[in-house]
């Protein structure tokens, strides 16, 4: 049984892992978190997976549990290919879409919106405009 919502550190990871990961066969990726800690990421593309999306995908795994210290994090973790000509609208999000790409759907995109996990903290749905004083400060990466 799932918790229904995604904890936010979690939802940074993610955010982490998939950059430079999708790419124009990925049609939206639906995230689950049980309450046994139990994680299952679903990938949706828009024609038969291939061994190397399953690659992929166990790359973007190994980057979320990469950030684990142990198993109190996460205790399983699965990750699914599957191919869907369903509209966007229609497939399983289960907790929450953490990507879904723009599709000419225009009477599923609330449904889809409504199942977009949003960022922690991010509580505005005005656009957001970086300006020099809300970007972190620039330096080392290692602190040095």
């Amino acid at each position: 049984m799932s918790s229904g919502a995604l904890p936010g550190w979690l939802r940074l990871w993610f955010q982490r892992a998939l950059l430079g990961e999708i790419y124009p066969a990925i049609r939206a990726i639906a995230v689950s978190f049980s309450e046994s800690r139990a994680l299952v990421v679903r990938i949706y593309l828009d024609r038969e997976p291939t061994q190397e999306d399953r690659e992929r995908a166990a790359c973007v795994m190994t980057e979320i549990l990469a950030n684990t210290s142990g198993n109190d994090e996460i205790r399983s973790a699965e990750e699914e290919c599957l191919h869907s000509g369903t509209r966007l609208c229609e497939l399983d999000p289960l907790d929450g879409f953490v990507y879904a790409r723009r599709e000419d759907d225009s009477a599923g995109a609330e449904q889809i919106a409504a199942h977009k996990l949003p960022l922690p903290g991010l509580t505005s749905t005005a656009p957001f405009h970086p300006t020099q004083d809300s970007l972190p400060a620039s330096g080392p990466v290692d602190g040095r």
